[in-house]
């Protein structure tokens, strides 16, 4: 449905148009945007000849409550996007204080950087619209998911907040029957099912829980690890690559410590994602300190060299 709105924000279209530039069956587009021109008063449906045909407008009532806040606010800031360009933003303004609202005040924490540039399949967005149902209304949800190394397992989990990185979309999830309730991280595509239970939760506190701060220390969709310190890392990069790590956005704190060559500080902790961030760079990136972390990034590159010779 994202790739629906994305595609009628820009002008009305018919059901034939919508399927062309989304790459979806008619009659997959049909049934969603019926669905659409019926709970969601922001898109309606015109006669254009023989064919109806649909577009996005600015919203004068409220959204129908059952529907999960997470669109409400994405339609309100697509049909923004549309009001922008007519100069008139009647009704746009209010709705969207709505939509928030419907978060509890926690929607910096249960959307984090969600943008609406993601392709997903059906099947992915039939996940998708699950865990947004479960993570708007605060109801467990059963996931079965495939791990990195394609291991299935079935999980009950609570669904926190969703994150995205690098074009990607993630899902902090705890599970529901741990006492602990220790964060973790889903990635959406591995999700190969997801079904909302009945069973509420209850959301964490913002004492107990700032999704931000526990990703403020990794250089990838990864929370923080208490058994991982975050530590000093210095690395020094050359050529092309200081041109580009010299402006990076880096998500840890950070510190140029010399321009040329460039040497750039970071309180990271010593995790996967920081791992593999610096494999990706290779030969265009050196690790200054830590040694041990100086030590496994040398060994793995040469294992890897080792593989061409």
């Amino acid at each position: 449905m994202l790739s629906i709105l994305e595609v009628l924000e820009i002008r009305a279209r018919t059901v034939k148009e919508v399927a062309e530039q989304t790459g979806f069956a008619e009659s997959i587009i049909r049934r969603d945007l019926r669905w659409l021109e019926q709970n969601m008063p922001g898109v309606a449906a015109q006669k254009r000849g023989r064919a109806l045909e649909y577009y996005v407008r600015s919203p004068q009532d409220e959204p129908p409550m059952g529907y999960p806040a997470a669109f409400w606010l994405l339609l309100a800031e697509y049909t923004m996007k549309a009001v922008d360009k007519s100069g008139t933003r009647d009704g746009v303004e209010p709705w969207l204080e709505k939509a928030r609202a419907r978060f509890t005040g926690d929607l910096e924490r249960k959307v984090l950087a969600l943008a609406p540039d993601f392709k997903l399949d059906e099947h992915q967005q039939h996940c998708f619209d699950e865990i947004v149902r479960a993570l708007s209304k605060e109801l467990v949800i059963q996931l079965s998911y495939t791990s990195i190394v394609g291991n299935v397992r079935a999980e009950v989990v609570e669904p926190w907040s969703l994150l995205s990185w690098r074009g990607r979309l993630y899902l902090v999830v705890a599970e529901h029957d741990s006492e602990s309730k220790k964060p973790s991280v889903r990635r959406l595509d591995r999700i190969t099912d997801a079904k909302v239970l009945r069973t509420r939760f209850e959301y964490p506190s913002k004492g107990s829980y700032d999704p931000a701060e526990l990703a403020a220390s990794s250089l990838g969709p990864f929370l923080r690890d208490e058994s991982l310190p975050v530590e000093r890392v210095e690395l020094r990069f050359d050529g092309v690559d200081a041109r580009y790590h010299r402006n990076f956005a880096w998500p840890v704190p950070h510190t140029i410590v010399q321009d040329d060559p460039l040497i750039v500080a970071l309180d990271v902790q010593l995790d996967f994602g920081l791992k593999r961030f610096l494999l990706r760079l290779g030969a265009g990136v050196e690790v200054l300190k830590p040694t041990q972390l100086r030590e496994e990034i040398a060994e793995a590159l040469r294992a890897a060299a080792r593989k061409y010779d």
